[in-house]
């Protein structure tokens, strides 16, 4: 049980930031929209900071047919992955949904 609550610790230590950034960008959504350099810089460097393109790839592929793929198309799968979660953060940032990032309860 110790070890569940220090795990526990670790996720939400981690995710802290994302989820107070989080919560800035939907009281500043404007002020991004008007400075995507400075949403760049912040809550988007962060986001992709967090997020794991190339364990991404292995997951949808498995790791077997991940291993079959040449070096420099795995660089441009996960680039590709990359860009598709910086686009994600985009499409948060100029949507009119006013939500925001939070870490529920872990069973």
């Amino acid at each position: 049980m110790e070890n569940r609550q220090i795990l526990i610790q670790e996720i939400e230590d981690t995710f802290a930031e994302d989820i107070i950034s989080s919560s800035e960008v939907s009281k500043k959504r404007k002020f991004y929209r008007k400075y995507p350099y400075k949403f760049e810089a912040g809550p988007a460097k962060l986001f992709l900071f967090h997020s794991n393109p190339e364990l991404t790839l292995k997951t949808i592929l498995g790791e077997e047919n991940f291993l079959k793929i040449n070096k420099k198309l795995i660089s441009e799968l996960t680039e590709a992955l990359k860009n598709t979660f910086r686009r994600y953060a985009y499409e948060w940032l100029n949507s009119n949904l006013n939500t925001s990032l939070r870490l529920k309860k872990l069973l």
